[in-house]
């Protein structure tokens, strides 16, 4: 499966899983951290907003996704100690997940 199936992007659970992966995958883990503007890059322009809104799910409510940063823009990470309820969280929603 691929980013760009629809079938599967419909369903928030899945982009979710896969912001998970994608930061998982890149090693943007406790003070590694990325823009949360890198987090949608491989994604249709047309979920950009949708990314972001999900993005924001995963830091508040969730909890598996950290953001701050000293710069103008928000930084994202996963926390170190969640890797276990992160990992079980891709291996339920996301089909093409790399671990």
């Amino acid at each position: 499966m691929n980013i760009h199936n629809i079938e599967y992007m419909s369903t928030d659970e899945y982009l979710k899983a896969w912001i998970l992966n994608k930061l998982k995958r890149h090693r943007c883990i406790g003070s590694k951290h990325t823009a949360a503007k890198n987090v949608r890059k491989g994604a249709p322009p047309t979920y950009y907003e949708k990314i972001d809104d999900l993005l924001e799910q995963l830091i508040k409510s969730d909890r598996f996704v950290w953001a701050g940063g000293k710069t103008r823009e928000r930084h994202v990470s996963l926390y170190p100690h969640l890797l276990g309820e992160i990992d079980s969280f891709i291996r339920r929603h996301y089909v093409e997940a790399v671990f």
